[in-house]
């Protein structure tokens, strides 16, 4: 363990530096930032409700443990806060859903995922896609200032939601199945506005 008692890392499980940064300066996000324990051995902090890693803004306290963000939807990250963050290897990137927003196409099956994403992009939209190996579901991010409530809709093989004001989906780092997120293409350069 490192001397604040979070463990010591010989795998980047969060973010890379450089993704830091490109959501951060390339696409101006900074703000709407915040980190998220990526790393599967962490231990959450007894007594908290907090049951999964990797899903919710959290950070490591004194002791080592895992811990919420509590009101995150209400913080402004600061240059200060990221230039922090980014030095913790197990930090990945969760992006709150305030402006720029999340289609979530949580469907496992591969094939079923694909219609709903074709769909979409047969509307004229050509969206950033956020993707891992291990599974069909997709998430792609569009910007759309405003105050907007999230929306679910059930479909065949699972569930599509639009992440909107209040919630937050995960940019940068593992997922708790063990594999990175990927974006498709590469990181994206710009986020279309709708």
């Amino acid at each position: 363990q490192s001397r604040t008692g979070a463990p010591t890392m010989t795998t980047r499980w969060g973010a890379s530096e450089t993704d830091w940064l490109h959501f951060d300066v390339v696409l101006g996000l900074g703000e709407h930032l915040l980190p998220v324990v990526s790393n599967p051995n962490a231990k959450i902090s007894p007594g908290i409700k907090m049951k999964t890693l990797a899903k919710t803004p959290s950070r490591y306290n004194r002791e080592g443990f895992v811990v919420g963000l509590p009101a995150w939807t209400s913080l402004h990250s600061t240059t200060a806060d990221i230039e922090r963050w980014m030095t913790v290897p197990d930090y990945g990137i969760a992006l709150q859903t305030r402006q720029v927003r999340a289609i979530d196409i949580d469907i496992d099956d591969p094939t079923l995922c694909g219609v709903l994403h074709r769909f979409i992009e047969s509307q004229g939209y050509k969206l950033p896609v956020r993707s891992r190996s291990n599974s069909g579901k997709r998430l792609l991010l569009f910007d759309l200032p405003g105050d907007y409530a999230k929306r679910s809709l059930k479909v065949e093989g699972g569930l599509l939601e639009v992440l909107m004001t209040g919630q937050q989906a995960i940019v940068s780092g593992h997922h708790p199945s063990g594999v990175r997120y990927e974006w498709l293409g590469g990181l994206p350069t710009s986020i279309p506005s709708l």
